[in-house]
């Protein structure tokens, strides 16, 4: 299996371009797949998983989370409005209602990702208007300079739709 970690050598708005190498996952899953997807779950990094859908994605990863039982504290970091099924921390909802996501102020954010990131598996929705957005590359930024994606899984979700 090629390992090709490209949030941390492109913005994130060239991953647009690189979805279509990234392996789709689909029901039901072969022997092949699940052994794949476990070691996404436990390597840490930037690790890719290509879905039909969101509601695909978060079921997929809520079964993984559920039968592996390793992670005490989850994050996700989404934008949709549909609340996250698994118990994890809506990371988005907290830099928003924080004020951590200021245009003016980038210091805020890493604030946040130092002082309260105290996560043992994230995951991201990485839809199109998130990779899109100017903010979002700033995440990354300091996921990669804060060593963050050295430490944890960082499981990017991409659609297929």
């Amino acid at each position: 299996m090629r390992k090709i970690d490209w949030l941390h050598h492109a913005s994130s708005k060239q991953l647009m371009h690189y979805i279509h190498e990234i392996n789709g996952v689909h029901q039901p899953l072969s022997e092949q797949s699940i052994l794949e997807i476990q070691e996404k779950f436990l390597s840490n990094g930037f690790q890719y998983l290509k879905v039909q859908s969101i509601q695909e994605g978060r079921a997929l990863i809520e079964t993984f989370l559920n039968t592996l039982t390793l992670y005490s504290d989850v994050a996700c970091l989404t934008t949709t409005k549909d609340p996250i099924l698994y118990n994890a921390t809506d990371v988005y909802r907290i830099l928003e209602a924080g004020g951590y996501l200021s245009p003016f102020e980038d210091c805020y954010l890493e604030e946040y990702f130092v002082e309260h990131f105290y996560f043992d598996f994230m995951w991201i929705e990485a839809t199109t208007d998130m990779l899109m957005s100017s903010w979002f590359e700033n995440v990354k930024k300091i996921l990669i300079h804060t060593a963050i994606d050295q430490h944890i899984p960082i499981l990017v979700c991409v659609y297929e739709r």
